[in-house]
């Protein structure tokens, strides 16, 4: 849970509120890239390590999954160009197989 309001947070957070809550015309596209870069390379070690098994701290579902699982499930819904993380694809694939994850995360981007 740390680790995603440390390491992820910070850099999502410029391209989520510059792609998302800014309006096109107000966009600092420079920030929004440098920081989509830096994001990406942070998913690249979530990648790594779920190419080891299939939630994040093993074979099950762990609250561990649950704040990244909510900042990927934005960055998968994104307008954005994203690396292939085929890992981070696949486990994010089970976590929209979830009922509860669908009710409370698989919602619009506002």
């Amino acid at each position: 849970m740390d680790w995603s309001t440390a390491q992820i947070a910070p850099t999502f957070r410029e391209v989520f509120w510059g792609m998302v809550r800014t309006a096109p015309e107000k966009r600092d596209m420079a920030l929004i890239e440098k920081n989509r870069v830096a994001t990406a390379k942070t998913l690249d070690l979530l990648d790594n390590l779920l190419g080891t098994r299939p939630y994040v701290a093993g074979a099950r579902l762990t609250m561990g999954d649950i704040p990244i699982g909510c900042y990927v499930h934005l960055w998968m819904s994104m307008p954005i160009e994203r690396p292939a993380h085929p890992n981070l694809v696949a486990w994010h694939k089970r976590l929209l197989e979830r009922p509860a994850f669908n009710a409370g995360v698989n919602t619009p981007l506002s």
